[in-house]
């Protein structure tokens, strides 16, 4: 009102004797209106005084960038360890919110070391000329694990392993299935076995068999930790796709290998169109 009153070209003892109240009052409101501090300051100074303060804001922003990891509850824990005032979940909730810390899922993805990331630099600019004839000389493979009922099991692939994969039983379908497999289409010997490092396939027995057979065909050295640079994993994801879309699901073991095979070389004869390349 005195504002309102001022602006209208009333003086300073006509707004008082108005809005009843000393000759003061208005003069301060009315210049602190002007300098677009007043009413602001005022809704600022009102209620109660924010629980974290400016340099709480900083300690928090400190602790969430130590380890990105923590939860609320961690860092709840963490600041009331230092403030005089104990500080609720909802409040630091609020506070992350309002300095612009949101929280994030954390993505699986494999860990890549400086030794990991140099090995895959080596690889790329060994292969980078490789032309698609080249290619065609690989014989890809990988491991996938598909679960029935969603129970955590063992592995299953397109050549059913029963109990867990070790070296012993990888070994054994390498000779009896990859052998003649490879022996097969590439018959000049001129062909590329590629294998993850996986602890199964870098075991002793299993490097030492290949030795035994490099007159036959050859491992394609593999970077670490690089899923994503074998079109294996495109066909993993399209097979589990086709198989939670199926209606009535499989309901024991035995159909459930079946029905994997059964997509499995379906789509291994026709092209994915989400088939990545090296």
């Amino acid at each position: 009102m005195i504002i309102g009153y001022r602006a209208r070209g009333g003086s300073i003892s006509e707004t008082a004797a108005f809005v009843k109240c000393s000759r003061s009052a208005v003069v301060n409101v009315y210049n602190n209106w002007k300098d677009q501090e007043g009413v602001q300051s005022r809704l600022a100074n009102c209620g109660a005084s924010r629980a974290i303060n400016d340099r709480g804001e900083r300690r928090l922003r400190r602790l969430v960038k130590c380890d990105r990891r923590n939860t609320v509850d961690t860092l709840t824990a963490q600041m009331n360890q230092q403030c005089t005032r104990k500080l609720s979940r909802t409040t630091l909730q609020r506070t992350l919110l309002r300095i612009g810390l949101r929280s994030r899922r954390l993505i699986s993805a494999p860990m890549l070391t400086s030794v990991h990331r140099k090995k895959h630099r080596a690889f790329a600019l060994q292969h980078k000329h490789w032309t698609l004839e080249q290619w065609k000389k690989v014989a890809f493979s990988d491991e996938s694990r598909f679960l029935l009922h969603r129970i955590d099991g063992c592995w299953r692939t397109l050549i059913p392993v029963e109990g867990t994969l070790n070296s012993y039983a990888y070994l054994s379908i390498v000779a009896d299935q990859v052998h003649p497999y490879v022996a097969t289409v590439y018959p000049a010997n001129d062909g590329l076995f590629q294998q993850d490092n996986a602890t199964c396939h870098v075991s002793k027995i299993v490097p030492a068999w290949f030795e035994e057979h490099d007159e036959e065909f050859q491992l394609l050295p593999w970077p670490p930790n690089s899923p994503d640079l074998n079109p294996c994993e495109n066909l993993w994801e399209h097979l589990d796709r086709q198989i939670r879309q199926k209606d009535p699901p499989p309901r024991n073991f035995t159909s459930y290998v079946m029905l994997c095979c059964s997509h499995g070389h379906r789509c291994l004869s026709s092209p994915s169109k989400h088939t990545s390349s090296p």
